[in-house]
């Protein structure tokens, strides 16, 4: 009986052997499927970081270009305006000489009035002395 014994304990010392074995196996083979998809994801975020990175670059360049842009538009704005406000003086100026033409005309025509209607009144009475 006790060689039953100890070709039990024999067998049961090597299966159990075999499951630590076993078992070290599958933990190792389970570290290194974990390690891997752990790299793959840490990879994939470094390529998504890099590409973040990148666009970040890309929009600061045109963020860039867009705020000299619109330093360039207040500029041509502000000579747009200055050019109006100088037409709008020109203009009244215009519009000042031209009513003062207008008044000036006015009263040489008033005179000239005068002058005839005076001359007309001159012939009347010249017509009521003959």
């Amino acid at each position: 009986m006790s060689r039953g014994v100890e070709q039990f304990d024999a067998t049961w010392t090597s299966i159990s052997a075999l499951a630590c074995q076993q078992m070290s196996d599958v933990l190792r083979i389970q570290k290194e499927v974990t390690t891997s998809v752990y790299e793959r994801k840490v990879q994939q975020l470094q390529q998504e970081v890099e590409g973040l990175r990148s666009e970040n670059e890309s929009l600061k360049s045109e963020c860039s270009a867009l705020k000299t842009n619109a330093k360039i538009l207040e500029l041509e704005l502000q000579r747009c305006r200055s050019a109006m406000d100088a037409m709008q003086a020109s203009t009244e100026s215009s519009k000042r000489r031209d009513l003062n033409s207008v008044v000036s005309t006015a009263k040489q025509t008033r005179e000239s009035l005068a002058r005839v209607d005076n001359a007309c009144k001159n012939l009347e009475r010249r017509k009521e002395l003959e």
